[in-house]
């Protein structure tokens, strides 16, 4: 047994001045106090925090950190990623990455992680991880007459992290990549389902007007965007995937850099919304209003993206980028989306997410904290 304490500590809700808690060998909390405990404690500088919840990562393209060019706009920006990978790169090279990756997020405090599976090549590095992983099986079909069978083909990825006892799902890629017949068979086989979300103002003028700078993106894979629009113009992205899911399940919608006030209409209760502000920085140079957002406070998380379109998987960072942009929001509501929020998306709050009695949710210290005002001035962390 031991106590633990720091001069400020988050509990995965809230900020306490004098919180003690009692940890067993295991990592399991025992006992939590307001007091100074009698046994000798352990007390660190700066603030104690639990482990984090990193809820959108694509660990597959961790070898593509660095190469592909910032600031060109989805449309371009997805282009280049499809360039680097069909160009032919050496099993061993990918999981070494994908490796150096997942120790990475280890490192920085991250405990699960809801990650984007396009193939089998990340399952040997999940099942050797420290971290727990909700594997999110992304389907892509533009046209009607290419549903099924990459369907099928997505299922047997989806068949093999079962076989190999990671949890999954099978998900969407984007509206504008996939068609309704693509809606419908994953609605028909799964109750949470992942999906980029009004990532480029291009995408919602694909949906409003049928036009933009997606067109170049369609010309370059040879298709035609009439597969994905033909059927209803709708206000925005966001409305044709509301009028397409089914409204049971669970979504997880990613990026939102472009939500507007008039597309909260259509949510609901079980929409749950996931800002990668580094990425949104990296690939459009554009911040989501996350100030629209912060009514539906339970519901909303946090994610690094990939090395493709981002320096780091760091979830302080991310956390530290939205307190920068966005000082009206208070640190510990953030830190929830980080935390506690990320627990609930994935059935997790059992065991992680906050501070309380039967929890072994990891303990993070970051000395680098401004603790008169309740700010984040670095984004290193020691993992106790």
């Amino acid at each position: 047994m031991q106590w633990l304490t720091a001069d400020i500590v988050f509990d995965g809700y809230k900020f306490h001045s004098n919180l003690y808690l009692q940890v067993d060998a295991s990592g399991e909390i025992v006992q939590l106090k307001d007091s100074t405990p009698n046994e000798a404690y352990k007390k660190h500088n700066g603030l104690l925090m639990p482990g984090m919840i990193n809820a959108h990562c694509h660990l597959e393209l961790s070898h593509t950190k660095g190469l592909i060019e910032e600031k060109t706009g989805l449309s371009t920006f997805l282009q280049n990623v499809s360039k680097k990978m069909l160009q032919k790169v050496e099993d061993t090279l990918i999981q070494k990455a994908q490796q150096v990756a997942d120790a990475q997020m280890c490192k920085n405090g991250i405990v699960a992680v809801g990650d984007i599976c396009n193939t089998t090549k990340s399952i040997e590095v999940k099942q050797a991880s420290k971290i727990k992983y909700f594997n999110f099986i992304e389907c892509i079909a533009i046209r009607e007459t290419d549903s099924v069978k990459r369907f099928a083909d997505y299922k047997k990825v989806f068949d093999e992290f079962r076989k190999a006892a990671l949890p999954a799902s099978l998900v969407l890629h984007t509206p504008y990549t996939c068609n309704e017949g693509m809606y419908k068979l994953v609605n028909e086989h799964s109750n949470f389902i992942s999906i980029h979300n009004q990532e480029s103002e291009a995408e919602n003028l694909l949906f409003e007007r049928k036009e933009g700078s997606f067109d170049a993106f369609y010309e370059y894979f040879g298709l035609d965007k009439n597969e994905i629009i033909q059927k209803k113009s709708c206000k925005s992205s966001f409305e044709n995937s509301k009028r397409l899911l089914s409204a049971g399940s669970k979504k997880l919608f990613v990026h939102n850099t472009f939500t507007r006030k008039d597309d909260f209409t259509f949510i609901d209760k079980n929409d749950w919304f996931c800002f990668c502000p580094k990425a949104n920085l990296y690939i459009e140079d554009q911040l989501p209003d996350i100030l629209l957002f912060t009514h539906i406070q339970e519901r909303l998380v946090l994610g690094t993206d990939s090395l493709a379109s981002n320096d780091s998987l760091n979830i302080l960072a991310e956390a530290k980028s939205i307190q920068d942009n966005f000082p009206d929001i208070p640190l510990n509501k953030i830190l929830q989306w980080a935390t506690s929020n990320g627990a609930k998306l994935f059935g997790l709050e059992d065991t992680l997410g906050s501070f309380e009695v039967g929890k072994s949710p990891s303990f993070v210290v970051v000395e680098d904290f401004d603790l008169k005002n309740e700010r984040l001035l670095g984004t290193d962390v020691l993992v106790v």
